[in-house]
């Protein structure tokens, strides 16, 4: 019989988080900082990996003392958290997000997160979300996405060909080719990329139908 083992991206599929998380960097600092939004914008755009990376970007372009550089982004790192964190709890998750997982799992379908935000964050919101228990694992940075599904692969002992990557982004795409994955694009709002040679869902309710 054959095994059915999803690696599933976070943002923009299970929640809505890309532009709650745009929010958020917006209205981090308090006005006593005196950063301009452009210079958050800006770093936005230029660095795209982890919320240390992005704060550190920001303290550089502020040259303020390298002394203080630790502990300033270790305090905005756990300001954006609890602040990001509130946010998914309000706005809650995409449309089928839960009845798909739900459903999936309750076929015996093995279910992973593959994302790009960091591992410990991503713990505490699928934990905040009470979807834990529907995934037989939770990866996350500093892997990168095709680390992750070498690490579904070998929790799963089976060939990373044969794991199926559900995504929302150029990124997600990229990863299950150079693993040789089945890709599923998630289309969403956010994003308005094409391409051609997968299949696409609007919702993560529609996996069971392909």
């Amino acid at each position: 019989m054959q095994r059915h083992i999803f690696s599933i991206d976070f943002d923009g599929v299970i929640v809505d988080s890309n532009r709650i998380k745009q929010d958020a960097w917006l209205t981090l600092f308090p006005k006593e900082e005196n950063i301009p939004v452009s210079l958050i914008q800006d770093t936005l755009t230029r660095i795209s990996q982890t919320r240390y990376d992005i704060l550190g970007g920001i303290f550089t372009a502020l040259m303020r003392s390298e002394d203080a550089r630790d502990a300033w982004v270790a305090h905005y790192a756990n300001q954006y958290h609890e602040s990001l964190q509130q946010a998914l709890i309000e706005r809650g998750l995409c449309e089928g997000a839960r009845e798909g997982l739900e459903l999936l799992s309750s076929r015996g379908y093995a279910l992973y997160l593959n994302s790009g935000t960091p591992e410990t964050a991503l713990h505490d919101s699928i934990k905040r979300l009470k979807l834990a228990h529907l995934f037989r694992g939770i990866f996350g940075a500093p892997h990168t996405k095709e680390e992750n599904l070498r690490r579904i692969a070998f929790a799963e002992r089976v060939e990373a060909d044969t794991i199926i990557h559900v995504g929302d982004g150029t990124g997600d795409q990229e990863a299950a080719e150079r693993m040789r994955c089945r890709f599923i694009k998630v289309l969403n709002k956010e994003n308005e990329w094409q391409g051609a040679g997968f299949p696409t869902i609007t919702s993560l309710r529609e996996l069971h139908h392909l």
